[in-house]
């Protein structure tokens, strides 16, 4: 895959998806026994709930967060040098 100027983003893998939650624990629930996601963790710490799923036999997991702000979610990718990335991306605007 290439970018409209020609060049390859500086991703590998997509680990995970961190997803915002209103409920951490229903959505937990929904996801686990409605759907079958294999639950991976879940903690409360800090003021904060975190929940991990695999809803399928490898990446990229699920991560239900009740501390993000607004509803869209934000993909971690895999990096190989994260200065690299980060500089290639700022340099993309």
């Amino acid at each position: 895959m290439t970018t409209p100027r020609g060049s390859s983003p500086p991703f590998g893998q997509l680990d995970f998806v961190y997803m915002p939650s209103r409920d951490v624990a229903a959505d937990l629930e929904q996801l686990t026994q409605g759907v079958g996601a294999e639950p991976v963790f879940a903690i409360e710490a800090f003021g904060a709930r975190v929940a991990m799923i695999a809803p399928a036999a490898g990446p990229p997991n699920l991560l239900l967060a009740d501390h993000l702000e607004g509803e869209r979610p934000v993909f971690v990718y895999r990096v190989d040098d994260v200065a690299a990335a980060m500089a290639e991306l700022e340099s993309r605007g």
